[in-house]
């Protein structure tokens, strides 16, 4: 079993920019979890950015560690943010809590490399940021979430 799921993928472009959701397009929000995750703030910087790269041709791809679950929420909240996502890769519910997320990461942008040219990928974590460097990934951090790393490692 994949330890992802990928949604609705429609290429439009060679090109693409990959964006995290938490604390990376949005800011995490710790009392209300993912549950009311499609009430989460934008972390505007990002979101232009992503905004931006659409409004000129590129594909915008979402790979969230958010369980496969939370899909519909996370659709309702790029919508309300007008990121008309190309794909959106998720964890799969089944997946190990044992498997590092960066090696999730890892296996989503390989798979998105088979559709797109990567322009850059956006995250929070080093541990994500250093599996996409790895595989050649353009990888761009998200800075402000280093405690929750420092604290829970690669999860």
């Amino acid at each position: 079993m994949e330890n992802y799921r990928r949604y609705f993928s429609r290429v439009t472009s060679s090109h693409c920019l990959v964006m995290d959701m938490d604390d990376t397009l949005c800011h995490y929000d710790e009392i209300k979890r993912l549950r009311r995750c499609h009430t989460f703030l934008p972390r505007e910087r990002e979101l232009n950015i992503a905004l931006a790269a659409q409004k000129h041709g590129y594909d915008i791809v979402v790979a969230t560690a958010r369980s496969h679950w939370f899909r519909l929420a996370t659709q309702k909240w790029l919508s309300k943010h007008r990121i008309v996502p190309a794909a959106i890769y998720m964890r799969n519910a089944g997946c190990s809590r044992e498997t590092p997320a960066s090696a999730i990461k890892q296996e989503m942008l390989s798979d998105i490399l088979s559709s797109w040219q990567v322009e850059a990928f956006y995250d929070d974590s080093l541990f994500n940021i250093r599996a996409a460097q790895q595989i050649g990934v353009n990888a761009i951090h998200v800075p402000g979430n280093e405690e929750f790393w420092n604290t829970h490692g690669d999860s």
